[in-house]
């Protein structure tokens, strides 16, 4: 096989500590945990070889630093021709899409999955085509990352072909009802390990907690 996925993210502590979905840090931590084993079960699921970079193993100062050493690593150290880019915010990423973005890759172009808020969540690179001092410089913190990737892919001479687009989880969470379903997760989650709930209740607009004791009723949906 010539081709892995790279799964590039922090550590569910490191994740949490960033992100403000909630107001109450035991929810944010349990949040970040359930998005990283989300994006693992959909990885497994496409059948493709999986090398996991979490904040742990990155090196450098900047996200592009850290980023380009991580393939950089892969490349030395691994025999794939092809890595396909993702991240954990984006649970409703499918096997689908993994399948497709690798036969592209073969292909000898260059797969990106586009974000709506102009970022991306899925990118190929390849080792013929990898340029570690253009890649770094990207604006990789700029909201707009995508369209600096996309001239990269140009001047590296990788034609860019897009596969699909999402909505970014943090900008997705700012919908009530996906609040809603995610803090029931979160709530059986919980409910099943015993671990006591959070004093601090993360927003009024909200499931109200009293309002999800034990019941029958048709099951909590999942993110995809």
């Amino acid at each position: 096989m010539k081709t892995a996925i790279l799964f590039f993210h922090n550590q569910k502590q490191q994740e949490a500590a960033t992100k403000h979905w909630f107001k109450n840090a035991n929810l944010n931590l349990r949040l970040a945990g359930m998005l990283i084993d989300e994006t693992r079960k959909k990885l497994a699921a496409s059948g493709l070889p999986v090398i996991s970079f979490d904040s742990s193993l990155q090196k450098g100062q900047s996200f592009g630093e850290k980023l380009t050493n991580a393939i950089e690593d892969c490349f030395t150290k691994h025999s794939y021709e092809h890595f396909i880019v993702v991240g954990s915010d984006t649970p409703d990423l499918t096997s689908t899409e993994l399948k497709k973005a690798a036969i592209l890759l073969e292909q000898e172009t260059c797969p990106i999955g586009l974000s709506k808020d102009g970022g991306m969540y899925l990118f190929g690179v390849s080792r013929t085509k990898f340029d570690a001092n253009l890649f770094r410089d990207i604006e990789w913190c700029e909201k707009k990352n995508a369209s600096s990737f996309m001239a990269y892919s140009a001047m590296a001479g990788h034609i860019a072909i897009v596969i699909g687009h999402k909505t970014d989880f943090d900008q997705a969470f700012q919908l009530e009802q996906v609040k809603n379903v995610i803090f029931q997760k979160i709530w059986l989650s919980i409910k099943y390990d015993g671990s006591p709930f959070p004093t601090e209740f993360p927003s009024k607009s909200l499931v109200d907690f009293h309002d999800l004791q034990p019941r029958r009723g048709p099951p909590v949906p999942s993110f995809s």
